[in-house]
């Protein structure tokens, strides 16, 4: 079997475990939130909506700029009982709704998997909560935010280009979730492109044309929750 078709398993089994897991929580797609510029009070209110789409209407959200490692764009200390969460975001994500929104969604699943006993620091735990991000609706926020570009003037003032990627996920990995996630609910193919950035739709558009692509979700509805998970 080929890696990608290993990977595309594996986010199947993520997802299999995630409906067993979250059978009370299964939220519609929120793929239509966009607040730009990200001040400090925009952020607030961006993490306020993504947590009420979530039921976490009694946490109190905060938003604050921090220095966090490269392609790791936020990051959030968790505890049971919780009822105010920060969420540290780095200075590159906060410079666009899109990126900004990708790290909010996935620090804000993250939380539901820990208000549910799922919880573990390791590489699989972060794939998990990036699967379990666009199970819960967020399958467009984070392929819109997957990449970010900017421009900034120099030490002798010349234009220089950055990019970054946010996510344990490739981006066809998420739109490979996003796909089987939409099919698993019988969505529409509006909800699977609609709202799309140049950028992601091309991913999109990628995945549904791969000829593997009908196989790995012709059983998505009958999945067994087969992942080992505490």
């Amino acid at each position: 079997m080929a890696p990608r078709d290993v990977r595309d398993q594996l986010l199947l089994r993520c997802l299999a475990f995630l409906r067993y897991r979250l059978t009370s929580l299964q939220p519609l797609s929120c793929d239509d939130l966009t607040l730009e510029p990200m001040s400090d009070g925009r952020l607030d209110a961006a993490a306020r909506l993504l947590a009420d789409h979530l039921g976490l209407s009694s946490l109190r959200c905060s938003v604050i700029e921090a220095l966090i490692r490269p392609h790791h764009g936020g990051r959030t200390e968790l505890w049971f009982g919780q009822r105010d969460i920060t969420i540290e975001i780095s200075r590159t994500a906060r410079e666009t709704s899109p990126s900004a929104l990708c790290v909010l969604a996935h620090e804000l699943s993250r939380k539901v998997l820990y208000d549910r006993g799922v919880h573990h620091e390791d590489l699989l735990h972060e794939t998990l909560t990036d699967v379990a991000a666009v199970f819960l609706g967020f399958g467009k926020l984070l392929l819109n935010g997957y990449e970010h570009r900017s421009r900034h003037p120099g030490a002798t003032g010349e234009m220089i280009g950055g990019q970054a990627h946010f996510g344990y996920l490739s981006p066809h990995e998420v739109a490979f979730t996003h796909a089987a996630v939409c099919n698993m609910r019988r969505a529409s193919h509006d909800d699977l492109t609609l709202g799309l950035s140049p950028f992601a739709h091309q991913i999109m558009n990628d995945v549904l044309s791969h000829p593997h692509l009908a196989n790995c979700l012709s059983n998505v509805h009958m999945l067994a929750p087969s992942l080992t998970y505490r």
